[in-house]
């Protein structure tokens, strides 16, 4: 796992919060942090080998998985939402969230222990 930490800015987000950054977080080699006051961040999916964190005022939203290989934590008051593009019929597969520890305000999407390495 990198130390590498991509710190995503509004600069990186349009005009509807949808991260456009030159990074490709889909299989990023690193750990996210989400600036404070950002509202809802949203991926169409993102898999980091590390952490992913949403500052205070700041939340994770997803279309398909997010993954850490570390943990995953919402700003207070917000939460995570994954697979809000999918049908029902797809939640359990790619509506998913994998992480040491199931983040505390998982609010939409499945949750899948991640293996130890």
């Amino acid at each position: 796992m990198s130390n590498v930490i991509l710190k995503i800015t509004k600069e990186m987000l349009d005009a509807e919060n949808n991260y456009i950054g030159e990074q490709i977080v889909s299989d990023f080699d690193g750990s996210i942090e989400i600036s404070a006051a950002l509202g809802y961040v949203r991926f169409g999916s993102v898999k980091v080998s590390g952490f992913i964190i949403a500052l205070a005022g700041s939340g994770i939203e997803a279309g398909s998985g997010i993954e850490a290989g570390e943990g995953i934590e919402a700003g207070e008051d917000f939460g995570i939402y994954v697979g809000l593009a999918l049908r029902i019929s797809a939640q359990q597969t790619f509506g998913y969230v994998i992480s040491k520890e199931k983040p505390k305000n998982l609010l939409l999407g499945v949750w899948k222990s991640a293996k130890p390495t």
